[in-house]
């Protein structure tokens, strides 16, 4: 593996439509919707950077000219140093195993093995301890570790992950194993939930669908290769592990409140506050401590109104009097909220108008090709 000092190479999965975030991501692509000001896939591009790995590949599909136009302005803002590349899957989108077999040349061709994180989930999640244990893994033959995490209820999260104690995967649920596991095996076995995050051999490559073929890494690679008696193991993660999979709006605000709520952090350098650097994009907030970050006079209007933490402000946005703003509220950029208005437990992205005396809970709301979107969240 390389050297210490030295990241690998590194694939952030964007290309996904985020169907279930629709009508929202019908102009938005999906990793790069603002939570608290910043792009989704922000965060492991964060992670990636805080390990020193200044250069990153990104597929893309639906939407990729807006992507790339907003990922690339919040990287040279925040990431000076990241290089991003973009690897447009078009005519088809080419699932996980597609993805890699198009960037196959870049990620392997040094020989050592490379990242491939989801781009749509946040993760409390220590990268530079995944290298170490893959180190480790690699030279007992291991030809991947996935980052997992310990959940008794697995099978309520998709395929249940069994991982024996020398962190060896024995099986995946509805999809095969090793041969030759017994059912004590099994039930002695840790389940977890694999979690999108994993450092992978260039060996495993050549096991893919053949290039320009839809393919899902863990279908068509890793289920194949533990039936051959491959070597793949899981580094696991406590319970109490944050991980949320941005994937609908009920998730999208219960991974909202979390950032609120301090139960993510982001890697930081010596000497930086990691609550700081996660209201980075804040113009205004109060997280739900009551914390206080940037200057309350940056939000027009905002003496005017009531305030129940937690909450998030970003540039331009006007408030009415009386207005209610919170508990878990963010109010992106530009917004006009008017007067005696109430949001809470809800995200305005950007430019959205909210009448006088009108109530926003539960509710993810943005301005898109010139029409005002408001999505239930919280359906009853």
């Amino acid at each position: 593996m390389s050297p210490v000092g030295t990241a690998p190479r590194a694939l952030i999965l964007g290309a996904g439509f985020g169907t279930r975030l629709l009508p929202l991501t019908e102009q938005v692509p999906k990793p790069v919707i603002p939570i608290l000001g910043r792009p989704l896939i922000g965060h492991p591009l964060i992670h990636l950077y805080s390990e020193g790995c200044h250069e990153a590949w990104v597929n893309a599909h639906h939407r990729p000219e807006r992507l790339s136009a907003v990922l690339d302005a919040w990287v040279q803002r925040r990431l000076q140093r990241m290089k991003v590349h973009y690897s447009v899957e078009q005519p088809e989108i080419l699932g996980t195993a597609g993805a890699v077999r198009l960037l196959e040349g870049p990620l392997t061709e040094s020989g050592e093995p490379f990242l491939m994180l989801n781009g749509d989930a946040l993760l409390g999640m220590d990268l530079g301890a995944l290298m170490a244990v893959h180190r480790i893994h690699r030279a007992e033959g291991a030809l991947a570790t996935l980052l997992c995490i310990e959940r008794p209820d697995a099978e309520k999260y998709g395929a249940v992950v069994s991982v024996n104690a020398q962190g060896r995967i024995l099986h995946l649920q509805g999809l095969g194993g090793l041969p030759g596991v017994s059912e004590d095996d099994l039930a002695a076995a840790t389940p977890t939930v694999f979690c999108g995050v994993h450092l992978i051999e260039p060996a495993v490559v050549p096991h893919l669908p053949p290039r320009g073929s839809f393919g899902c890494i863990v279908r068509q690679g890793y289920v194949p290769l533990l039936q051959q008696g491959a070597d793949i193991r899981a580094l696991i993660l406590p319970r109490s592990t944050a991980f949320h999979d941005v994937g609908t709006p009920a998730r999208y605000l219960d991974a909202q409140a979390a950032l609120f709520a301090g139960e993510v952090e982001l890697p930081v350098g010596q000497g930086v506050d990691p609550a700081e650097a996660m209201f980075q994009e804040a113009v205004y907030a109060v997280d739900a401590a009551g914390r206080e970050y940037g200057r309350a006079d940056g939000v027009r209007g905002l003496a005017g109104a009531r305030l129940e933490p937690p909450f998030f402000f970003g540039p331009g946005n006007e408030i009415g009097p009386g207005a209610v703003i919170g508990p878990n509220a963010s109010i992106g950029a530009a917004n006009v909220i008017g007067a005696g208005a109430r949001v809470s437990d809800a995200a305005l992205w950007a430019q959205v108008e909210v009448g006088a005396g009108e109530r926003l809970s539960g509710v993810i709301a943005a301005r898109l090709a010139g029409e005002r979107v408001v999505v239930d969240a919280r359906p009853l």
